[in-house]
């Protein structure tokens, strides 16, 4: 995790009420994102959270076409930005926690003809070709 996310994290953490029990669901604690009822927030929460931010850009910027993005996009997202940026994909697997390696590459890596170009020509360099 990079230093920031977990300030980040670490800032929601602190800045809860202090005397609210903690919840326990399956013996699990430490939940960082709670909803109003101190319940862990699911992924229809995200949704909402990320349909209310569009809805408010696009009325700031009603010319601009804005593309489909739900918690699921943006974990597509993370891997395929996280594989182009040369993280080895057996790292990129356990983040993500695919059983498979197959998982990560197949489904939530999306390259380009740009990905692949940029790879041959470090090659090609690299071997003087």
């Amino acid at each position: 995790m990079l230093p920031e996310v977990y300030k980040s994290l670490d800032r929601i953490v602190q800045s809860r009420n202090a005397e609210e029990p903690e919840i326990v669901i399956d013996g699990i604690i430490g939940f960082i994102l709670l909803d109003k009822n101190n319940r862990p927030k699911v992924a229809s929460h995200i949704q909402h959270e990320i349909q209310w931010g569009l809805k408010k850009y696009k009325k700031q910027n009603p010319n601009k076409i804005i593309p489909v993005i739900t918690p699921h996009v943006l974990r597509h997202t993370f891997c395929t930005n996280m594989v182009r940026n040369g993280m080895n994909v057996k790292n990129v697997q356990y983040i993500m926690g695919h059983s498979d390696v197959t998982t990560t590459l197949n489904i939530y890596t999306h390259t380009r003809y740009d990905d692949a170009e940029k790879d041959m020509m470090k090659i090609s360099l690299f071997n003087g070709i």
